[in-house]
């Protein structure tokens, strides 16, 4: 049986307080269960602890580890490639710099060659996603939603008198996950590619938002607002019975599914 990321987390405590920092990251290591499969977890935001950290989260479970524990929020954060380390945009006062989270070890500063890291600085002006190939980036503007092809340049595949946010590829980018507000409240939609086929997924009242596609493109997580906090959930592409991942009276925000 796989280790929880409860117990992942209560053993990273344990382990920075009574033992010596190469043996302490080793037992972490065990602790975590580096063999877990990657279309369980995903990193988010979550204000529990005080200020903004990044999490990971079990989906299956429903367990979740602070991994960062910093004194400065986090806002911004992006998965390497292979789904080993998280890069992360680092405060400490008015110094702000680039990091990255190994995920079975610790925080450190961006190393050279770590070019992927550089990612995260495209995302913070504007929020979008880039396709595998990084030949099309779909993008939110002015709440309308854009797509940036190197070769057929900007189209708009959103026009409207509403707000049209957070757009996200599907695995094979053939449909475009998004929240929207055409039929009243901040829903999370589905459409194809091309803008056409437009399909609502929720629509219980909250204020949803920041949808991501799971790896294998059969379910949406996204972050809800309701009872004065902020929740992660998980639909399926038919919309029935959205499930809650996080309980807890804090904000949690930003899903995103390990590669």
């Amino acid at each position: 049986m796989r280790p929880t990321l409860g117990f992942f987390a209560l053993c990273r405590r344990l382990a920075a307080l009574l033992l010596p920092s190469g043996l302490a990251l080793a037992i972490v290591a065990l602790a975590a269960g580096q063999g877990q499969p990657r279309g369980v977890q995903l990193a988010y935001l979550s204000s529990c602890e005080g200020v903004w950290d990044i999490y990971l989260l079990d989906a299956e479970r429903g367990s979740s580890a602070n991994l960062t524990r910093s004194v400065e929020p986090e806002n911004a954060f992006l998965w390497s490639p292979d789904g080993e380390q998280i890069g992360f945009i680092y405060y400490e006062g008015s110094r702000v710099s680039l990091h990255v989270y190994d995920l079975y070890g610790g925080s450190r500063p961006v190393l050279d060659g770590e070019t992927w890291v550089g990612g995260l600085l495209e995302a913070v002006p504007v929020r979008g996603d880039w396709s595998a190939d990084r030949a099309r980036r779909v993008y939110e503007l002015a709440n309308e939603i854009y797509i940036l092809d190197e070769n057929r340049g900007v189209r708009r595949i959103t026009d409207n008198d509403y707000t049209d946010e957070s757009p996200n590829w599907s695995p094979d980018e053939s449909l475009i996950a998004f929240a929207s507000n055409r039929d009243g409240s901040l829903d999370i939609y589905v459409m194809d590619a091309d803008g056409l086929n437009v399909r609502r997924l929720t629509s219980d009242g909250s204020r949803e938002s920041s949808p991501v596609w799971s790896p294998d493109g059969r379910q949406i997580v996204y972050t809800a607002q309701r009872d004065r906090s902020s929740e992660i959930y998980a639909v399926d592409l038919d919309g029935r019975a959205p499930r809650r991942l996080t309980v807890n009276a804090c904000w949690d925000d930003r899903p995103a599914w390990r590669p």
